[in-house]
């Protein structure tokens, strides 16, 4: 009451300042080099719909072109520059935020490719770094003065095609909801129906399907069909090898889920061998999910894992904590296995020997597992040998960083890190390189991922697996928001890898360096863990 009754006896100054901040930030705008944010929902309208209605809810002004844009500046997010824009032309559909707006600060903080630091502290960071590695190893460490994480941007974040430009300009109409109309039904096909893996909704409605038990397929190669040209990825529900209820559920359920089903009526190509009926399109499994849980696990990993599966694609699973794995006796019933982020050390203690052979058996005998962070630890751990992965470190005999030295105490020691040795970082996001020929990158249209890395660990590639994801462009290309540490950070995660995928016995794993659903905003690398449940069952 007491805080009501103070509003109101302050409402003048109150509403003042309301205005007067908002007022402000309109006069910002005529300043930043920033004018507005373009983004294209090309073949993922779902992903861009939903970081829009995240502005609206906000606040934030949104329009929606009606005609293609032209503009001579455009940076784009997953390839920055800081050099002069480039020339391009946005197709109509495509949505603008314009930073001239009263929400301006908020929306600037939301897209921004690159939050701004002060400069002083930035100086006093990398002062604290050049003096830690100059200590030996049982000398204390001053602590970095990082609240969280450094790097937040939504496109990036959210993996989609959006630029910002140099010049202002508004254009198109207000967007009030960021609902999209459902899709047309499919007419019935005779031979199959096809539904493209380019948007969320698309593994939503795979899963949907296969909990009804339908039998799905995947094309591992485009296939042309009727005058389109379905891309790689792509999911097949053929019509002979499904009850014929398949034709009502597909038809309601496409359009509920957002996801365009096309009907065929043959299952031969126009052109070429790749046909609904061969080699090149294969059949799923579908997934009986077990996820570790429990000590040795993150909660928050966990909480974001399960957030996903069981409230936005609404699928199935069994928490199951890592101790108890050694006494299951019914592990065959499943064949994916997840483990979220966490210690290795301590899952590792979790498993026991008993559960540690177990689950090696498990994989070799046709399971998937699944797992990200410290579970890349644990699948690595000389007990477990189910990777070939290793952490980024000095190789043995490596002598102290002297490129570290200053003139200005602490002198330098002999146990001081060496300079193959990556320093902590808070959270920054860096651009990776996709193997678009992998089943793990079906429905991925661009080379190219932003992905959020925090913590001490870069992992060397696997010797043996796919290294799907990895980091393969010059240094000065690698980071692409947040704080990183200089001739440190990138020189070292250059040729490193960020998803791995090796097969044991007739089993495979799959590791992912850092979680790719991170705070449950994380969503651009959330297509490569569907893939890995979805398809990983089938060798």
């Amino acid at each position: 009451m007491a805080t009501l009754e103070t509003t109101a006896k302050n409402r003048q100054s109150r509403l003042q300042d309301y205005y007067d901040f908002r007022r402000s930030a309109l006069a910002e705008a005529a300043t930043d080099r920033i004018k507005r944010v373009v983004i294209v929902p090309g073949n993922d309208p779902q992903s861009a719909a939903h970081v829009v209605g995240l502005l609206l809810r906000n606040g934030i002004e949104v329009t929606r072109l009606r005609q293609p844009l032209s503009s001579g500046l455009t940076h784009s997010y997953i390839s920055p520059g800081t050099g002069a824009g480039s020339a391009r032309t946005f197709p109509a559909g495509s949505y603008v935020i314009d930073l001239n707006q009263p929400q301006r600060r908020l929306a600037k903080g939301m897209l921004e490719p690159q939050p701004s630091m002060e400069r002083s502290f930035v100086q006093r960071e990398i002062g604290k770094f050049q003096r830690n590695r100059r200590r030996g190893d049982d000398a204390d460490k001053e602590d970095y003065g990082f609240y969280d994480i450094t790097a937040w941007s939504l496109p990036m974040s959210f993996n989609l095609d959006a630029y910002w430009t140099e010049d202002a300009g508004v254009g198109g109409d207000a967007v009030t909801d960021s609902i999209l109309p459902p899709p047309a039904a499919p007419t019935r096909g005779a031979s199959a129906y096809v539904f493209m893996n380019d948007r969320p909704g698309a593994a939503r409605l795979a899963f949907a399907l296969e909990a009804e038990d339908f039998r799905l397929a995947v094309n591992h190669q485009p296939v042309l069909i009727g005058g389109r040209t379905y891309a790689r990825g792509s999911f097949v529900a053929r019509s002979q090898r499904n009850p014929v209820s398949l034709h009502e559920r597909i038809a309601a359920l496409g359009p509920a889920m957002g996801v365009p089903v096309f009907p065929l009526q043959t299952a031969f190509p126009d052109t070429g061998d790749a046909g609904i009926g061969s080699e090149d399109v294969a059949g799923l499994h579908a997934p009986k999910i077990l996820v570790a849980a429990g000590d040795g696990i993150s909660e928050t990993s966990y909480g974001w894992l399960w957030f996903y599966l069981a409230r936005e694609l609404n699928v199935a699973f069994t928490p199951v904590p890592l101790r108890a794995i050694g006494r299951m006796n019914d592990l065959q019933t499943f064949n994916v296995i997840i483990i979220p982020d966490g210690s290795g050390g301590r899952m590792r203690r979790e498993l026991g020997d008993d559960g540690v052979e177990k689950l090696k058996a498990w994989v070799r005998s046709g399971g998937v597992l699944i797992g990200y962070g410290g579970a890349g630890d644990l699948a690595a751990n000389k007990d477990m040998g189910l990777s070939s992965i290793a952490s980024v470190a000095p190789d043995s005999g490596a002598k102290a960083d002297t490129t570290a030295a200053g003139n200005e105490p602490p002198l330098i020691s002999s146990t001081a890190p060496a300079r193959g040795r990556p320093e902590w970082i808070p959270g920054a996001i860096f651009r990776a390189t996709l193997d678009t020929t992998h089943w793990l990158t079906f429905g991925y249209d661009r080379n190219r991922i932003p992905v959020f890395i925090d913590g001490d660990t870069f992992w060397r590639p696997s010797k043996g697996g796919a290294n799907v994801v990895t980091f393969t462009d010059p240094v000065d290309s690698l980071v692409l928001s947040g704080f990183t540490w200089p001739d440190n950070t990138a020189r070292l995660l250059k040729g490193t890898t960020w998803a791995v995928v090796e097969n044991q016995g007739n089993g495979r794993v799959v590791l992912f360096l850092s979680d790719p659903l991170f705070r449950a905003f994380w969503r651009g690398p959330a297509k490569m863990l569907t893939n890995a449940i979805l398809m990983g069952p089938n060798r």
